[in-house]
């Protein structure tokens, strides 16, 4: 079983194969090359070798890369569901109510680019979340690590041509 597809099945979001199989029928994901040319440079990272996979049984593609700076981490994740409800449902729930409440982690919903987005900060571990819906169909989740700020992280989200991704198809 392909990594996606194992994700998606050990995340419990392809449990119902007749949402999971209308999905693939009506959408045939972007490759995983198309999201890696929309990953960007981050000024004071250096960039790993990106890692992707496209699955078309799944109906699913992503890419993913961890950039570093002296002990600081950001990685960027981006995932084309071809508006699998299943695999989009909790992002969608998160962006209505927000994420479960953590002790002293800040949660807000706000906008990337025009986008739905919600953001994560934990001050404790200097760990920060940006997720972001993208044309209803990608999703974009950015983590950083051992960040000054999560304005860091932030940086990092804004610095993906969002636009661009709502282009592909």
């Amino acid at each position: 079983m392909r990594a996606v597809a194992m994700a998606c099945a050990v995340a419990g979001l392809c449990s119902q194969p007749s949402v999971a199989a209308e999905a693939r029928q009506a959408c045939r994901p972007v490759s995983h090359s198309q999201l890696e040319a929309l990953l960007p440079v981050l000024p004071g990272f250096a960039r790993n070798q990106p890692k992707g996979e496209t699955d078309n049984l799944e109906a699913v593609s992503r890419t993913t890369v961890d950039y570093e700076a002296r002990a600081s981490g950001i990685s960027i994740e981006l995932m084309d569901s071809c508006r699998n409800p299943d695999m989009l449902s909790q992002l969608r729930e998160f962006l209505a109510q927000g994420p479960p409440a953590t002790a002293g982690t800040v949660m807000r919903s706000v906008p990337v680019r025009g986008f739905p987005a919600y953001t994560e900060w934990t001050q404790a571990s200097q760990h920060g979340e940006v997720h972001v819906l993208v044309a209803d169909r990608f999703m974009v989740k950015v983590t950083g690590d051992l960040v000054s700020s999560l304005a860091v992280v932030e940086g990092a989200a804004t610095a993906i041509d969002l636009q661009r991704l709502a282009a592909l198809k």
